[in-house]
């Protein structure tokens, strides 16, 4: 019998094969791998793997030869084949001295070869020429790699079945995806436990039964078009979505990844059945806010009509009040009596205040539809310019001490933000008139790890049993005879804290001064 010429075999193989001694010294190539490679056999046998395949010198991340040495290294070390990742590895360009490079991408997979006393004698050095695969997949490259490299994964382990059952059923009991490996003829050949975690059937239901059994029936016909897909062209399959059933009647919507390898179908899918559900919520949330939104213009727009009525219909009989009484009130006093006049000037101050109350209401309710403006400022700066204003416009020149914390900053309106501070330094300014020497402090402290502002005066003060209703519309702790106002000024203020994402409070006792406090 003839012994057969296993040089002559190796060399003619169909795949890309270097044979290197421990040296890493070139021994032989196929002729597949010369031909990829752009090499002769005569000029490469005999030399160092790396002398031959250098790193591409104008690519200054080129790691090939770094990462293909402690494969290799690793090979000799452990006696056992290792599967390396896609590597970049450039090849040169024949005809320019090995200054051109081609850039290449590589699927290496190093074994061993075993002498008779159990040591490595050469290592055969298997390559895929993955470059087109790679660059028609730039854009989703990282994704491709993984599945690349789990489809690597999963064929290693399937061949070492017989050596090693008990490997494989960790790599398939440890993955949170749903892992398994399928015929074309409909069946699934293995699932690992997320299979049945998901779904609830027991791996003998799911093995035993077609696949098709499993998916629902308005799923099946785009299912059976990518499983002939695979078949025909070998394609890969990328977040392909289907419903399987589970064993409480229900159905998980599930992703899958996918890539066939001869025969047999490798694959992972995710349930994203919650993800769905999550999505579809949030877009009903979105539609219900373009409802909200529609009202609120609604509403917006009603409001600007009931303005208008205010700021024109109602206030054209206050000012014909006003004016008339006033009219009298000049021209025949002589000719009324005592109570007459009393009461034609109860008209003319009723009317007065009605004004008053009208210009709060419509300044209160042009703050909901202002513009916010925002910048970062000095709101201690603000707050002097304020106190300025109080001590020009007092006429009786009040022996009020002042205290202002310096360089406060911070960021919102100015033009709002100044007339909310008009109003807290102006109430201060009112409720300690009574007083003959006052004092009032503007600062900042730390609570909760919050710049909170503050305004403290020692004046009039307030039950605290009646906070409630500081910050509402028309509400007024004080009588008017003690202490002027509308009972609009807090409101205002409250409004516009509230718009700048803030919160605002006070804290007072009835005689001692009040000090209300705001964040922004």
């Amino acid at each position: 019998m003839k012994t057969p010429d296993f040089q002559t075999i190796f060399q003619n193989l169909t795949g890309l094969n270097l044979l290197i001694d421990t040296d890493f010294i070139i021994v032989d190539a196929t002729n597949a791998y010369l031909k990829a490679t752009y090499t002769q056999r005569q000029e490469i046998v005999g030399k160092h793997i790396f002398e031959v395949f250098p790193d591409n010198p104008n690519d200054p991340n080129a790691d090939g030869t770094k990462n293909l040495k402690a494969s290799l290294q690793k090979v000799l070390s452990s006696k056992a084949v290792d599967a390396m990742p896609i590597q970049k590895y450039d090849i040169r360009v024949p005809g320019t001295e090995g200054k051109e490079f081609q850039v290449r991408y590589w699927s290496p997979v190093n074994s061993p070869i075993l002498g008779e006393n159990g040591n490595v004698v050469f290592i055969v050095h298997r390559v895929e020429d993955v470059t087109e695969f790679v660059k028609l997949q730039g854009q989703t490259l990282k994704m491709e790699v993984e599945i690349i490299q789990r489809t690597k994964e999963l064929e290693i382990a399937y061949a070492k079945l017989h050596a090693s059952n008990e490997e494989q059923e960790k790599f398939f009991s440890v993955s949170l995806d749903m892992l398994c490996i399928s015929g074309f003829n409909g069946v699934f050949k293995r699932v690992n436990p997320a299979f049945e975690s998901v779904l609830g059937f027991s791996k003998e239901e799911l093995c035993t039964r077609p696949y098709l059994d499993f998916i629902h029936p308005d799923d099946i016909t785009k299912t059976l078009e990518q499983i002939t897909l695979q078949k025909q062209q070998g394609a890969m399959v990328f977040n392909f979505e289907n419903r399987y059933l589970c064993k409480d009647g229900g159905y998980k919507l599930l992703s899958w990844k996918s890539v066939p390898i001869g025969d047999l179908m490798y694959a992972a899918a995710r349930d994203i059945t919650q993800q769905k559900q999550d999505e579809m919520e949030i877009l009903n949330l979105n539609e219900k806010l373009k409802i909200q939104n529609t009202n609120l213009e609604l509403a917006n727009k009603e409001l600007e009509s009931f303005s208008h009525t205010i700021s024109h219909d109602l206030r054209a009989p206050l000012r014909a009040m006003m004016g008339f009484s006033q009219i009298l009130l000049e021209e025949a006093s002589s000719k009324l009596t005592a109570d007459e006049s009393k009461n034609l000037k109860r008209i003319h101050d009723a009317s007065q205040n009605m004004a008053h109350l009208i210009d709060g209401l419509l300044a209160l309710s042009k703050l909901s539809r202002e513009d916010i403006v925002f910048v970062s400022f000095n709101l201690s700066t603000l707050v002097n310019s304020i106190f300025d204003e109080f001590r020009r416009g007092d006429p009786k020149k009040r022996n009020i001490n002042v205290k202002i914390t310096e360089n406060l900053q911070a960021r919102g309106d100015i033009r709002l933000l100044r007339s909310a501070l008009f109003n807290l330094i102006g109430n201060a300014w009112k409720f300690t008139s009574k007083n003959a020497i006052s004092n009032i402090e503007f600062g900042v402290e730390l609570k909760e790890g919050v710049n909170t502002y503050f305004i403290k005066d020692d004046g009039a003060g307030f039950d605290m049993q009646f906070a409630n209703k500081l910050f509402s519309a028309f509400q007024r702790l004080h009588k008017s005879s003690e202490f002027e106002g509308t009972g609009i000024g807090l409101a205002s203020v409250q409004k516009i804290i509230l718009r700048h994402g803030g919160k605002i409070w006070a804290h007072s006792e009835l005689g001692k001064g009040a000090t209300f406090y705001f964040t922004l």
